[in-house]
């Protein structure tokens, strides 16, 4: 019997590590040692629903693989792709604009809005180098 080796590039490996609340520690190590972010921002962090809302019917679902409120209310985005190219660039905008447009309602001022940052961890370049 052959034993199978998992890392953290599989999705489901991923989540558990860095999506779930138990392991917020992992996971603050992470946020800190990739954002320019006050120390106290990482205080309470709170890993919430992955899923982004439908605001139609017809709307794309989104799935986020980690999704998660810091303590002034930004929201941040963790993503792990080992496949990259144009729909993943895409997607991850995508994404971002939803974050940012379920903060808002009919009337609310533009300005009303935390910041919401995207970190994306790939196996592969997501931007190649341009000339």
């Amino acid at each position: 019997m052959t034993k199978r080796f998992y890392t953290p590039l599989f999705d489901f490996i991923f989540k558990l590590i860095f999506g779930d609340q138990r392991n917020i520690a992992v996971l603050t190590a992470l946020l800190a040692a990739a954002l320019d972010l006050p120390e106290a921002e990482f205080d309470h962090l709170t890993i919430i629903d992955p899923y982004l809302k439908r605001e139609f019917e017809d709307d794309k679902m989104s799935i986020l693989d980690v999704k998660v409120h810091t303590q002034s209310g930004a929201v941040i985005n963790v993503e792990m792709q080992v496949e990259t190219g144009q729909e993943l660039r895409k997607r991850i905008v995508l994404s971002t604009a939803k974050m940012l447009t379920e903060q808002i309602k009919r009337g609310d001022e533009y300005n009303q809005t935390e910041r919401v940052v995207s970190i994306v961890i790939c196996g592969g370049m997501l931007i190649p180098e341009e000339k």
